[in-house]
């Protein structure tokens, strides 16, 4: 696939989910692609939301177009346009605040289509559906012509529903007002359960607009505006709230406003999703099935907090993890999940790393050493199995995840659990624990081995003959992605391929740094790649829809690759496919279909906000890359930066050599004039800072000193090697 870098969300999923809620917010309310919002939500078998409401023109059959924008990428304020034939209904949904009570807002507008000649009747047609409770009009009689503009929710009393994980907070108490616009009885669309109602139907002219505002009211009863211009002001407020807001602390900015929109909206949607747990902010992962942080997630999403200068609520999310600590050493939340004790391992010492508060994780040691024991325990189990096992001598059968169900004998476990030991035996030296070191060294090493033997033993091959290590050793379970037990054939739709659950894979290599660059592990993979990678741009099949269907933010768990084997390249091309899986308002679903599939299967989470992490680490790592006890600057930059006085800024950027700043410009004479600082006084210190130049530079002036042909190395308090980049 051709690489095109421009951001127009070409692979958006067909059905999306956008949060307008604040920061903090505990209602997280969504507005569907077409406008509808979307309330209560409950996982029972799939998705389901026992409340939404929904906005169309009476009648009038199906828009021919509907978009959907938000304001501004800092503005969760969402714009859906639906064109019919005679006519254009626009929505613009956003949350208010007015003490403590919480309201959602729709301001509508219908106006005639331009290519509409005569006027044509129009009327708003709002549908109400619900599931357990029951909405009715309030200010009304009982005839159907009489007209009324609140309805309001009532509970179903005989069966309450009890708050649940992914469900923490059931509203209530639920109102819905027109503004200046009275509402009259009117079937659902669909003539079905649910409460329909529509505007007064008028002829539209071509020089006139209608104007209304829907006021959904969250656990109250009480309108906060009784007029439309109260509610211009009402959006003017939250228009300022929105842009003063500050979710970004540090700068991080290249010369594509695209992608720098994209990083304004990860921020958000990172925040947007955010709640308060116990007293304390809590990350978490999305406002629907994943509304809680989980420990692989929670890795990348506090380093992404970090690199936006969210110090303290990372030092809280480093808390929520040790709540997570048990008796026996394990540190999980899911307990078949045992790989997230590597992780817990790998985050307190990445976390460490980033605030240089060593003191830290100095008097959580006794943590880290109970949770060694707990992996030797593991380590044990299995060497205590039958040999004939697959798993001998590796690890106990546990769940893999990223696209594999069950427990099963696999390899995402030996791989996260592997990076977690290496990790601390790296603190340890740093700490001075040297027999700590040596011991957790050890560990690693002998798991390391027992993972070659294993895959050696388990490589299979594709019909072109590139190899790949399936991440559920073969003939150890069914073939099956979700049921581990079938014994029946396994269709392509759900059987495991080369690529799934080879995200922990991804993450061994980079951060985990498990295998040098040029191991046939890391080739391999690339090569299996290049192979997927073609229909759109990103690699396909590697998650929970294992076939023609692909997991959007895996693109920056293999452009970390691409970036840990020196081709920075191939790692910006993947970003910018990354981007184009977004949905115009700048968010992403889990899992999609391939647009050639005709299909809208759906998985997981939206906005999904490890994605958004995902994207803000990926600009981050294309800039200052962190490779063992080397410095990289500017190792992926696309030739698309690289514009005239328009700057790459990267302000006290968190790394383990302490926060490092970034100013690169080019200039009309094609000079780059490059900037860089890094704290000298910083406990860890890199040993080799290498600086990678954009090819056909006439100049390159780094702090001030002019880089002759004939100078390799610049004095930036350790060595700074200058060389050509990939790119």
């Amino acid at each position: 696939m051709n690489h095109d870098p421009n951001i127009d969300f070409r692979f958006a999923p067909p059905s999306s989910w956008t949060c307008i809620g604040f920061a903090d917010d505990q209602h997280k309310s969504l507005v569907r692609e077409d406008g509808a919002l979307l309330y209560d939500y409950q996982r029972i078998v799939t998705h389901q939301f026992n409340r939404i409401l929904s906005f169309r023109l009476l009648g009038s059959g199906e828009p021919q177009t509907i978009t959907q924008v938000t304001e501004t990428a800092k503005r969760p304020i969402v714009i859906t346009t639906l064109t019919y034939s005679h006519a254009i209904l626009q929505l613009r949904a956003f949350a208010y605040q007015q003490n403590d009570q919480r309201s959602d807002i729709v301001q509508w507008s219908i106006s005639q289509n331009p290519n509409q000649i005569t006027p044509h009747q129009v009327a708003l047609h709002l549908n109400a559906l619900q599931n357990q409770g029951q909405w009715q009009a309030v200010d009304t009689s009982d005839h159907h012509l009489s007209s009324f503009s609140h309805i309001q929710f009532s509970p179903n009393t005989d069966h309450p529903t009890q708050p649940q994980k992914d469900r923490p907070v059931i509203i209530q108490h639920q109102s819905v007002f027109s503004i200046e616009q009275p509402l009259h009885h009117h079937p659902t669309r669909t003539f079905g359960p649910g409460f329909g109602c529509i505007t007064e139907p008028i002829a539209l002219s071509p020089d006139h607009t209608l104007h209304g505002s829907i006021i959904i009211t969250l656990d109250h009863h009480d309108a906060p505006f009784h007029k439309l211009a109260d509610i211009d002001h009402a959006l003017d407020s939250m228009r300022q709230h929105w842009d003063h807001a500050n979710f970004q602390t540090r700068t991080l900015q290249v010369p594509d406003p695209q992608i720098n929109d994209m990083l304004r909206a990860c921020a958000r949607n990172i925040f947007q999703a955010r709640e308060i747990k116990d007293g304390s902010p809590e990350f978490q992962v999305g406002p629907t099935c994943y509304r809680g942080l989980w420990m692989v997630d929670g890795h990348f999403m506090l380093e992404a907090a970090r690199y936006l200068g969210h110090d303290q609520e990372a030092d809280r999310g480093i808390d929520a993890m040790l709540k997570r600590v048990h008796d026996d050493g394990s540190i999980t939340d899911i307990p078949e999940h045992t790989k997230e004790t590597g992780i817990a391992l790998a985050t307190l010492v990445r976390q460490t790393e980033l605030s240089g508060n060593w003191d830290r994780l100095k008097k959580l040691w006794p943590t880290v050493i109970k949770a060694r024991h707990y992996i030797q325990s593991l380590r044990d189990q299995a060497r205590q199995l039958d040999p004939s096992a697959p798993e001998f001598s590796l690890l106990p059968r546990s769940f893999p995840d990223g696209g594999i169900n069950g427990l099963r004998a696999e390899y995402t476990t030996a791989l996260w659990i592997m990076i977690g030991l290496k990790e601390a035996a790296r603190a340890a030296a740093h700490l001075g624990n040297h027999q700590d070191a040596d011991t957790f060294q050890a560990d690693f090493q002998g798991l390391l081995e027992d993972f070659r033997r294993c895959a050696a033993r388990d490589m299979q091959h594709l019909d072109n003959g590139i190899p790949y290590l399936p991440q559920s050793m073969p003939n150890s379970s069914s073939e099956h992605h979700w049921n581990e037990n079938q014994t029946d054939r396994v269709s392509i739709n759900h059987r495991i391929g080369p690529l799934t659950g080879t995200w922990a894979l991804c993450q061994s290599i980079f951060p985990g740094e498990i295998f040098d660059q040029d191991d046939s592990i890391v080739q391999n993979l690339l090569r299996l790649f290049e192979h997927k990678d073609q229909e759109q741009g990103i690699p396909i099949e590697t998650g929970w829809l294992p076939y023609q269907a692909l997991w959007p933010y895996y693109a920056s768990f293999a452009a970390h690759v691409w970036l840990y084997a020196s081709q920075g390249e191939k790692a910006a091309q993947y970003l910018y496919a990354f981007a184009n899986h977004a949905a115009p308002t700048r968010i992403w679903r889990e899992e999609q279909s391939l647009a050639s599939s005709d299909l809208d299967l759906c998985w997981g989470d939206m906005p999904h906000n490890w994605a958004s992490a995902e994207f803000i680490r990926l600009v981050r790592n294309l800039l200052i890359f962190e490779r063992g006890n080397q410095l990289e600057l500017m190792p992926g930059i696309p030739s698309t930066w690289l514009i005239p006085n328009q700057p790459i800024i990267v302000e006290n950027s968190p790394t383990r050599f302490g926060p490092i700043s970034i100013t690169a410009k080019l200039d009309h004479a094609n000079t780059w004039h490059v900037q860089a600082e890094i704290d000298s006084n910083w406990p860890l210190q890199p040993d080799t800072i290498t600086l990678h130049i954009p090819s056909k530079m006439n100049r390159v002036i780094v702090n001030n000193q002019l880089a002759k042909p004939d100078l390799r190395t610049l004095a930036l308090n350790k060595s700074m090697t200058l060389q050509p980049s990939s790119s």
